[in-house]
């Protein structure tokens, strides 16, 4: 599938994307990552070792891409990433997210939520409510629009990632990206 002018404009930054990293960094690598997917959790495994190696050069951001199953578990996971995300948790809660795979019942998440230390209370109602499942389905639209069937969908500086889900394979292609950028005298 290719990509149209249109379709690149959602590989730009937007104002709801979850940033790690220097926003105006060389090198920005796109996620479409699902909290029950092992693909996406070997990505995030790999993602601080990458921000070592690549401080100020690389910008990480997450969009929710989650797997449908029928229990909803993966889009309840996604839900409470962004409600933790309204008070100021998003990260944690998607790191916590990541490291329970195996643990993303509703119990769950609102187990999760006491221990990061979230107001509970808005935090399930917000849940309960279906008040991020918009924000979710538009990240959800935007991969689709690229051409992301299944998670984890990868791009690095605007480019589909398809290479092996690696440490020095996702190092090889940062180090090609950031030299793309680099003006040849």
């Amino acid at each position: 599938m290719s990509t149209t002018p249109d379709d690149l404009s959602l590989l730009l930054l937007s104002a709801g994307d979850r940033i790690r990293g220097n926003p105006e960094a060389a090198v920005t690598l796109i996620q479409y990552g699902c909290y029950a997917c092992p693909a996406s959790a070997i990505l995030h495994a790999m993602v601080p070792d990458l921000q070592r190696q690549f401080p100020m050069q690389l910008c990480i951001v997450f969009r929710h891409f989650p797997v449908p199953d029928p229990t909803g578990q993966a889009l309840h996971a996604a839900e409470a990433a962004e409600a933790a995300g309204v008070q100021g948790q998003f990260w944690q809660m998607h790191d916590y997210l990541f490291s329970h795979q195996d643990a993303l019942g509703d119990g769950d998440l609102a187990t999760y939520a006491i221990a990061l230390q979230l107001n509970v209370e808005q935090f399930l109602r917000e849940i309960r409510q279906d008040i991020y499942v918009d924000r979710v389905k538009s990240d959800i639209a935007s991969g689709l629009q690229l051409g992301v069937a299944q998670a984890p969908g990868v791009f690095i500086n605007g480019q589909r990632y398809t290479a092996a889900l690696e440490f020095d394979a996702m190092r090889t292609a940062i180090e090609q990206a950031l030299q793309d950028r680099s003006p040849s005298f």
